[in-house]
C-alpha cells in the first residue's frame, strides 16, 4: 500500500541519515492520573523524522493512554508535548491533527453507513479544504487514493459492506489524506491477512523514507523486529525498556513485557493432543451447508480437539462461524450438534444448545462500551442473572470479579465502564465470560486480537483447559503461528467453500499453512 500523502519534509534524502536531527515529537514527564490510579508515571518519549518507533507493553501498561495524550483525546495531569514549534498539551483531537498528528485507533472511526469516498473525505471536509458532500469530487479523490494504495475497493461502497480488514486499510488511508508529521498506528494488523500486512509494511517504509515519523503500537513482536527502528516498552505506566531494535532481542522484549521467559516468536512451543476416539460421534457436523457467502460446507469438530479455519480475509471463514451460531440462515444442508439436527434461528438458540461465540469485531458485536464490566460479563447469561425482570447486580459483580481475577484483567473493579479498559483487557472479558458455565463448543474468531504476549498465553491455556474437559473449538485467526500452536486439524477456506484439510501431524509448521492458503487463493 503506497498512498499518496502530503508531508512537510523533503523526501530527497532519507531523514534518518542526517547526523544532527531534531525530534519531531518529545513527550516530557507525561503523567496521567484518574483519581488515585496512575495510568502514566512521568513518561519521557521521543522520535525523530522518519523513525518507526514501536510502543509495546502488556494490556493496561499505559500505551493507549499515552496515544490518547498525543492525539489530544485526553490531557495529561502534568508534563508537556513538543511537536515542531508547539509546546504544551493538545486540548482536542482537532488541535493535535492541526499540528500534523494522524492516529489510526484500534477502535475504527469510520462511519459505517457512509461510502468509502465520503469517509476518506471527512478530514478535508472538517478542515474546510473541500466541500463536505461533493459526491463527484469525493469519488474522484477516493479513486486516486485507493489506486495509489493498490486497494481494489469501490469508492461508492458503504463501509459496512466491507470486511474488517478492508475497513482498517481505509482508516489508514483516511489518516494519511492530510498533512502528516507523525502517524500513530494502534494495532494496525490485528485483522489483516499476511498479504495485507506486507502492503502495510511497504507503506510504512515509504512513509519513513519521506520523513514521516511512525509510532507503531502492537502486541506482535515479530512485526516489531521486521518494521521498527526503536522500541519502548511500558509497564505499569512507566518506561521499563527503550532501545534500538538492532541492539535488542525478541527474548529480552518478551521477558520485559511478560515478566517471564518465552519462546523467541512470542508463542509457546506447540504440542499434540491425543486424537479423539474414533467411536465418539462428532460434537459438530456440517453436511453440505449453504448460506449467504457459504457454499456446500462439510466439516466436523470432535470433543477434545481444536479445529482451525484457514484462509485469507474475506474467504468465508467468519461466515462459516456465523452460520453455525445462527447469525446467518441456513439455506440448505444440515447442521448437527451433539448428534441432534439443529436449525438455529437466532444466537440464543445456539447458546442454549451449548455454543459460545467470540466474534471478530468486539465493539460492534460483543460489548457495550458505556456499560460496566459486570454488565458486559453478564450479557451471555442474562436469563440466569435476572429475577422477575430485575438484573441481579451483586451476582453479576461476583461473576465479573471471578473473570477479572482469573484472566488478570486490569480494572479498578467490576463496576468500571468497559470503555475505560484497554482493548486487550476488553478481549479478556469477552473470552472469560464464556467460562461459567463452559460451552461445549467454542466458536472463536480472532480470539487474541489486541492481546499482549502474557495474556495471550493465558487465553491459550483457558482454551486448552476447556478442550481437555471435553469441549471442542472451531477457530478463525489471521495469525498462522497462532493457528499452528492451537489447532489439531485445519480446513482451508476459499470463496466460502472448504477446499482442503490437514492434520497437524501432516505439516511441519505455520509456513505450510500459509502456503496451503496461498495455493488455494491462486486457483480462484
Amino acid at each position: 500500500m503506497h498512498p499518496h500523502i502530503e508531508v512537510e519534509l523533503s523526501d530527497t534524502e532519507p531523514q534518518r541519515a542526517r547526523s544532527k536531527i531534531q525530534p519531531v515529537l518529545e513527550c516530557r514527564s507525561i503523567r496521567k492520573q484518574f483519581g488515585q490510579f496512575v495510568a502514566l508515571a512521568d513518561i519521557d518519549f521521543s522520535l525523530v523524522p522518519g523513525e518507526v518507533h514501536a510502543l509495546l507493553g502488556s494490556n493496561g501498561a499505559g500505551k493507549s493512554t499515552l496515544v490518547k495524550v498525543i492525539a489530544g483525546v485526553t490531557q495529561p495531569t502534568s508534563g508537556s508535548i513538543r511537536l515542531g514549534g508547539y509546546t504544551g498539551s493538545f486540548r482536542t483531537p482537532a488541535e493535535s491533527r492541526a499540528h500534523g498528528v494522524a492516529v489510526v485507533h484500534q477502535d475504527l472511526s469510520l462511519v459505517p453507513s457512509m461510502s468509502v469516498a465520503t469517509n476518506l473525505g471527512l478530514p478535508q471536509a472538517a478542515s474546510g479544504r473541500i466541500a463536505p458532500f461533493s459526491r463527484r469530487g469525493s469519488v474522484s479523490r477516493a479513486k486516486a487514493l485507493l489506486g495509489d494504495a493498490g486497494l481494489d475497493v469501490d469508492p461508492r461502497a458503504r463501509v459496512e459492506e466491507l470486511s474488517f480488514g478492508a475497513r482498517q486499510q481505509i482508516e489508514i488511508l483516511k489518516a494519511l489524506s492530510m498533512k502528516v508529521k507523525l502517524l500513530v498506528l494502534d494495532e494496525p494488523t490485528s485483522s489483516l491477512t499476511a498479504d495485507e500486512t506486507d502492503h502495510l509494511f511497504s507503506s510504512v517504509r515509504e512513509l519513513s523514507r519521506r520523513g514521516v515519523a511512525v509510532i507503531y503500537v502492537t502486541h506482535r513482536l515479530a512485526e516489531v523486529f521486521e518494521i521498527a527502528d526503536t522500541m519502548t516498552i511500558l509497564r505499569n505506566g512507566s518506561v521499563a525498556y527503550s532501545n534500538k531494535i538492532k541492539s535488542s532481542s525478541m527474548e529480552e522484549a518478551v521477558a520485559v513485557i511478560a515478566g517471564t521467559p518465552s519462546s523467541s516468536d512470542g508463542h509457546v512451543v506447540t504440542h499434540l493432543r491425543s486424537s479423539p476416539d474414533a467411536g465418539d460421534p462428532p460434537l459438530l457436523q456440517l453436511h453440505d451447508v449453504t448460506a449467504s457467502a457459504v457454499e456446500a460446507v462439510c466439516l466436523e469438530v470432535h470433543r477434545g480437539e481444536i479445529v482451525g479455519l484457514c484462509g485469507q480475509m474475506g474467504s468465508g471463514r467468519t461466515e462459516i462461524l456465523e452460520t453455525v451460531y445462527g447469525l446467518r440462515a441456513v439455506e440448505s444442508g444440515r447442521v448437527i450438534v451433539n448428534g441432534i439436527p439443529a436449525r438455529f434461528r437466532r444466537p440464543g438458540d445456539a447458546m442454549r444448545a451449548g455454543l459460545g461465540l467470540v466474534p471478530e469485531n468486539r465493539h460492534e458485536q460483543a460489548v457495550v462500551l458505556q456499560h460496566s464490566v459486570a454488565r458486559n460479563t453478564a450479557l451471555p447469561r442474562l436469563d440466569s442473572l435476572s429475577r422477575y425482570g430485575w438484573f441481579l447486580r451483586s451476582s453479576a459483580a461476583r461473576k465479573a470479579q471471578h473473570v477479572v481475577d482469573r484472566y488478570r484483567v486490569r480494572t479498578p473493579g467490576p463496576h468500571t465502564p468497559m470503555s475505560s479498559l484497554s482493548g486487550g483487557n476488553q478481549q479478556k472479558i469477552v473470552i472469560g465470560r464464556l467460562s461459567n458455565p463452559q460451552p461445549s463448543l467454542l466458536l472463536l474468531d480472532e480470539p487474541t486480537v489486541g492481546v499482549d504476549v502474557g495474556a495471550r498465553e493465558e487465553i491459550y491455556g483457558a482454551i486448552d483447559a476447556a478442550v481437555a474437559r471435553g469441549a471442542g473449538a472451531l477457530v478463525v485467526s489471521s495469525d498462522f503461528a497462532e493457528l499452528y500452536r492451537m489447532c489439531d486439524r485445519f480446513y482451508i477456506v476459499e470463496r466460502g467453500r472448504i477446499c482442503g484439510e490437514a492434520r497437524k501431524t501432516d505439516i511441519s509448521g505455520e509456513e505450510d499453512l500459509h502456503h496451503m492458503v496461498q495455493r488455494s487463493a491462486a486457483t480462484k
